[in-house]
């Protein structure tokens, strides 16, 4: 079953390059604000692929100077199983 991700990517640190092809072989449109720097991008994933899906998005990391590099806009769901897999890496590191 195929599932999709509205995104907005933040261009710091080459970070729409790197989406790109870290999702290369994801069905997608992509809209890129020159402007503001963000791009905005839609994919199609399979359902059983999200947990990967998600790591991979994870690795983009948070950036200094703005609040995300990837942020995930919809759908609700898969925003929330990101939203509870950084918490359970920030409380591993309280431990």
């Amino acid at each position: 079953k195929k599932k999709q991700a509205k995104i907005k990517i933040l261009n710091e640190r080459n970070a729409v390059n790197r989406f790109m092809l870290e999702f290369a072989e994801l069905e997608k449109e992509s809209v890129f604000d020159e402007d503001s720097g963000e791009c905005m991008v839609s994919i199609k994933y399979d359902e059983q692929n999200e947990n990967e899906i998600i790591i991979r998005l994870l690795s983009f990391g948070p950036v200094v100077n703005a609040t995300y590099v990837v942020e995930v806009l919809s759908p609700y769901d898969f925003r929330r199983k990101i939203k509870e897999r950084v918490d359970r890496q920030l409380d591993l590191m309280k431990e």
